[in-house]
């Protein structure tokens, strides 16, 4: 599923697939913009960025799980996020409208990352 937004600061995209692994979802975030992204994931530990846990990437700025969603607060760049397949039980998915994550980017009241 892909998805993008021309914002003022340029092209805000979301592309993500399911697949054997789990779920692959590619985020673009403009410069000087910062984004809430919820990633459907028991807990962060079953999540990856560019194959490395997230808080290695320094753009990724906090992480919080809740509600069986992996809550990643990041800077402007690239992200390429794997959440494992055994995330979520039959009992924790939420309604159909709300299971592909969200995220905002913080304008025009986010951080700067000039």
């Amino acid at each position: 599923m892909n998805a993008s937004y021309e914002s003022l600061y340029g092209p805000i995209e979301s592309n993500w697939k399911k697949g054997e692994n789990g779920l692959s979802w590619k985020v673009v975030i403009p410069a000087n913009t910062t984004a809430s992204i919820r990633i459907p994931a028991a807990s962060a530990d079953k999540v990856t960025e560019s194959g490395k846990p997230l808080l290695q990437n320094p753009a990724v700025k906090s992480v919080n799980a809740a509600d069986g969603f992996v809550v990643v607060e990041a800077g402007s760049g690239t992200f390429d996020f794997l959440a494992g397949k055994c995330l979520r039980t039959e009992k924790q998915k939420t309604p159909p409208d709300r299971t592909a994550g969200f995220f905002v980017p913080a304008f025009p009241f986010g951080r700067s990352n000039a």
